[in-house]
């Protein structure tokens, strides 16, 4: 889960390439990561995880309000 703002500061690029790393590991289960949050960088990040080759695993939520991730 990751749950913020889509901006440069949060370096979502290296996120998605970490997350793609343990997906790729043989031994791991088939995890998903969920990000939850909106930006500038919305269509940006969308992009990044497509290009992470992990992107079948990566879904976008949009803006969640905070007490709704309980």
């Amino acid at each position: 889960l990751y749950a913020g703002r889509l901006v440069k500061e949060k370096n979502l690029p290296l996120l998605f390439q970490a997350f793609a790393r343990v997906r790729s590991t043989p031994s791991a289960p088939e995890p998903w990561l969920l990000v939850c949050g909106s930006g500038p960088l919305e269509t940006a990040a969308q992009t990044w995880a497509r290009e992470s080759g992990a992107g079948d695993r990566i879904r976008f939520a949009g803006f969640v309000e905070p007490d709704r991730m309980g």
